[in-house]
């Protein structure tokens, strides 16, 4: 396990908010007030030191002597700011020159470059509006920026760049640190004007944790409660509606969330399906219906999986090893079925959070049951909660969008009537053309899992 050394100093003043992204990646993060511990680390671990640019300033001349050493040999150093405007301050000793923070704070526009080290689908974005963040005129023979500011003076600064010093990094973020934020990490970064102090800390754990950014996160869609009993005049709609996602993402992936009580399916619709090449997860162990409570979970999921085997001999479909859990009681109960059974995930609504880990990171990581790391907990949320910012902030962490949607918004309904409209879109639009806009990877939600558990 790589490994975190929070740089702090004897009144308690330590840079926390590296300390919450070195915890998101599971970095081993250390405290520590005296910097000539970090020669205690092994020199082939890639070691996260984060610290303040007062406290640089303040080390010794044997400490910095250490610190150029250790990101020589490949370490990863973060410094964050705080500054007054006009203030000035040395790079030295991983380049010969000081930097003066520019006078204005007010900025009208954010732009993150296309830089390696940004996530790729954050790259090449542009936030307008009123921002307070801190800019440097960079000189990028010594630097390579990351977020630029154009401020209401009209200059274009730098707010986050990076040095390359031999064979480490030096990552520079003007960004103030002396407030200690419990937000969840992924709120903050769906937010335009928080995401920028977020973005260093985020990006230092990722070179130190190797975790990749390169790779475009994965997207699912998923339609609940179908296909369903008596559902015998929905072809139409659903061929509308895929037509309609294709038209955005050729390679949309769908899942149908079917509920193993549903024996009486139209095979004309499952055909409809099949062309399409949708995907089949569990909607339920037995029955959908079942929204206070399962007394009994062994018991019913031992009967739906007797009728899902039928099911997929009857049809010539295959169930992903994947539940969707129609609702919340009992859910220990459940989690121990599901497992037992040979289960690979749970998909559940997002939750607001669970107690088990800090609030900063809740819905921020990959979530499992227990600790051995087999078992995934997906989480999704419906197309019309899901707005563009909350969909970047999620594939800025590298978490998949997992977007699903009720038969009634796409006007499916068993029996329909006439008078009832024949679709409903807007919001899954939205969702949809913002996967293929970021070039994310269609997938099936067992594949997700799989990637996910692999991790």
């Amino acid at each position: 396990m790589s490994k975190c050394f929070l740089i702090g100093d004897l009144s308690g003043h330590f840079p926390l908010m590296a300390a919450q992204f070195a915890r998101l990646r599971n970095l081993d993060a250390q405290l520590c007030a005296d910097p000539n511990l970090i020669a205690s680390a092994a020199a082939m671990e890639r070691t996260l030191i984060a610290m303040s640019f007062r406290r640089l300033e303040r080390l010794s001349k044997e400490q910095i002597l250490l610190l150029r050493a250790r990101v020589a040999s490949g370490d990863i150093l973060y410094i964050r700011g705080g500054f007054s405007p006009a203030d000035t301050v040395s790079l030295a000793p991983f380049a010969a020159t000081r930097i003066e923070i520019a006078e204005t704070r007010t900025a009208t526009s954010i732009r993150y470059t296309n830089h390696t080290t940004i996530p790729r689908t954050l790259a090449g974005e542009v936030n307008h509006g009123q921002f307070s963040i801190a800019g440097i005129a960079l000189d990028r023979e010594i630097a390579e920026p990351l977020v630029l500011v154009h401020h209401s003076d009209g200059a274009e600064r730098c707010a986050i760049f990076l040095m390359r010093f031999d064979r480490g990094v030096v990552l520079c973020d003007l960004s103030d640190d002396h407030l200690v934020d419990e937000t969840p990490i992924i709120e903050r970064l769906a937010d335009t004007a928080a995401r920028p102090r977020n973005l260093g800390a985020l990006i230092a754990a990722n070179l130190a944790s190797g975790t990749c950014n390169q790779r475009r996160p994965a997207f699912n869609l998923t339609v609940d409660d179908r296909p369903a009993n008596l559902d015998y005049f929905s072809r139409a709609r659903v061929t509308r509606f895929f037509d309609r996602a294709r038209s955005f993402m050729p390679e949309v992936h769908v899942d149908f969330a079917w509920t193993p009580s549903q024996c009486h399916v139209s095979y004309r619709y499952v055909e409809v399906l099949k062309q399409y090449r949708a995907g089949f997860v569990w909607n339920g162990f037995l029955k959908q219906a079942n929204r206070k409570a399962l007394n009994r979970p062994r018991s019913q999921l031992s009967v739906g999986a007797r009728l899902v085997s039928s099911l997929m001999r009857r049809y010539g479909v295959r169930f992903q090893p994947v539940m969707v859990l129609p609702f919340k009681n009992n859910l220990p109960e459940c989690l121990e079925a599901l497992q037992e059974d040979d289960f690979l995930a749970l998909v559940q609504s997002a939750p607001a959070g669970s107690g088990r880990q800090p609030e900063y990171l809740t819905l921020s990581r990959p979530e499992f049951a227990g600790k051995s790391r087999t078992f995934v907990i997906l989480n999704r949320q419906m197309t019309d909660r899901l707005t563009y910012d909350s969909m970047l902030a999620q594939t800025i962490l590298g978490l998949p969008v997992l977007a699903f949607v009720q038969p009634e918004d796409l006007a499916l309904k068993r029996l329909p009537l006439a008078s009832r409209p024949r679709y409903f879109f807007p919001t899954l639009d939205r969702v949809v053309e913002f996967a293929a806009s970021k070039r994310l990877r269609p997938l099936p939600l067992e594949a997700i899992a799989l990637e996910i558990k692999d991790q």
